[in-house]
């Protein structure tokens, strides 16, 4: 059999079985699911270091904590609080036959057996029972059965209550050992029975800490991502970030590939923008307020009241799902309008925003808008025009129509338009007598030509305002639409 497993940026772990050799699947499914669970906690761990080291090789720092994860609800303990109360109700005969009971410890069933003959038993010690750690922990690091250095970090970050917390060396030497014994049980196990899938009670303790830790990345010179985050914005809003590819992390996010069907493909800048302004502005219309917080649009907050720590997940509408959502980025089109000076991101969160708030929202951006973005369109007027420059002011937004002062069809059509005092449209032949043309130059101009310029006027105003019709104009005629615009009855 073969795999894709040490590809570095494999999505899904594949596997190729012989005919014949699995014919009930049972062997390669349960290979797929060992590979696929818990392998992208390593490789976050390790991204995160070296994004540290790329971002601010002198000064970034790390912290890691595991509070709780020992008590009721952590992911290093298990609750059969209700199996054991169960087994006390339960029958002497069926106590031995029945398979649940087996997953109580020996521990657990000599207690238990106690408190049959005892109804006065200690409930302290039922309540501490109830919880105890998973087998992981109590083969690696109770019976000592994994590594002294692996013991120590473990023992450093894990404690019974509050918890303990690892700076960035012992973060960097956990990786190394985590590292260092991979390769010892490759070398033990390939060959054997076991095979080179086989994970002993250090491996899968160290893949729980990967998955569950908090890690937090601390930069201090925030400069160099300042760089990156701003040109990897430029490229969303350039649309030059194609189709989702789920490989790997940031690096290669999307995919560069002329191939991606145009289906799987994101929404261009535009609709990215158009679908987030629109959410804003009905927040802003319900609350009338300039300071807002916003979710993402297709995501609806879910009630996690009833949820264990590792069953939360976000609820997509029905209706977008496989649709729209997928093809819409909220965060990248939150920060492309920070850049566009819509607006100013004042924080964010993930998640529950309190300690007991039952409610999972996703990202949560609370916001504060600039510049009247949320007014409505009665209130947006043309405002002035810079001919130097050519440089529309409108709807409190400064447009740029063309560079470095360039006469484009557009610089020139908002110039005609503009000499005009009335609501009256400006057809074909004057625009182009105004422009300077003779009877020939109009025969050869494209037939085109004016309803193209106006269209660039409006891709630009569009890009800074969401208005889409500053110019009215078909293949014949043109004017500003007069809503647009304050003229003298």
């Amino acid at each position: 059999m073969y795999s894709n497993v040490f590809v570095p940026t494999n999505q899904r772990c594949q596997i190729r079985i012989p005919v014949g050799e699995d014919p009930s699947g049972v062997v390669g499914h349960e290979i797929i699911e060992r590979l696929n669970v818990g392998w992208q906690g390593v490789v976050t761990f390790n991204y995160l270091l070296e994004l540290g080291k790329e971002l601010d090789e002198s000064g970034y720092s790390v912290i890691c904590n595991a509070d709780y994860s020992l008590v009721e609800g952590g992911f290093l303990s298990k609750y059969v609080g209700n199996i054991m109360s169960e087994y006390l109700k339960d029958t002497e005969d069926n106590r031995k036959k029945s398979e649940k009971y087996k997953e109580l410890s020996e521990i657990q069933i000599a207690f238990l057996d106690k408190a049959i003959k005892n109804p006065n038993f200690d409930r302290a010690e039922f309540s501490r029972l109830e919880n105890l750690p998973i087998k992981e922990y109590q083969e690696a690091i109770l019976d000592e059965k994994a590594d002294a250095d692996f013991i120590a970090l473990v023992n450093k970050l894990i404690t019974k209550y509050d918890g303990g917390k690892w700076d960035k060396d012992d973060a960097i030497q956990f990786l190394a050992i985590h590292y260092r014994h991979n390769k010892e049980q490759f070398k033990q196990n390939a060959l054997s029975e076991k095979t080179w899938l086989y994970k002993d009670s250090q491996n899968m303790l160290a893949d729980l800490i990967f998955d569950n830790i908090d890690f937090i990345l601390i930069i201090k010179d925030t400069d160099k991502l300042a760089e990156y985050l701003s040109n990897y914005v430029d490229l969303f809003k350039r649309d030059q970030l194609n189709g989702v590819s789920r490989h790997g992390l940031s690096g290669s996010l999307f995919s560069e590939s002329s191939a991606v069907p145009l289906h799987k493909k994101l929404f261009g800048f535009k609709k990215q923008k158009e679908i987030l302004l629109k959410h804003i502005e009905d927040s802003y219309e319900k609350y009338k307020r300039d300071d807002l917080e916003i979710g993402s649009p297709y995501v609806e907050p879910e009630y996690i009241g009833d949820h264990k720590r590792d069953t939360v997940t976000l609820t997509v509408s029905k209706a977008d799902e496989g649709k729209d959502a997928d093809l819409f980025l909220f965060v990248h089109t939150m920060l492309a309008l920070e850049q566009d000076k819509y607006l100013a991101i004042e924080g964010f969160s993930y998640g529950p925003t309190e300690v007991f708030d039952m409610y999972d929202s996703g990202f949560l951006f609370k916001i504060r808008l600039k510049n009247n973005v949320c007014e409505k369109t009665e209130q947006k007027l043309f405002e002035s025009y810079d001919e130097k420059y050519h440089l529309l002011k409108f709807a409190g937004q400064e447009i740029e129509l063309s560079k470095k002062g360039k006469q484009t069809d557009a610089v020139l059509l908002l110039q005609t338009l503009l000499k005009e005092q009335t609501t009256e449209w400006k057809h074909n032949d004057e625009i182009f007598e105004d422009w300077g043309f003779n009877d020939d130059d109009f025969k050869n101009a494209p037939k085109n030509k004016i309803y193209f310029a106006g269209k660039k006027i409006n891709d630009a105003v569009e890009l800074k305002t969401q208005i889409k019709d500053f110019i009215e104009c078909n293949t014949s005629k043109a004017r500003i639409n007069p809503k647009y615009r304050k003229v003298d009855e």
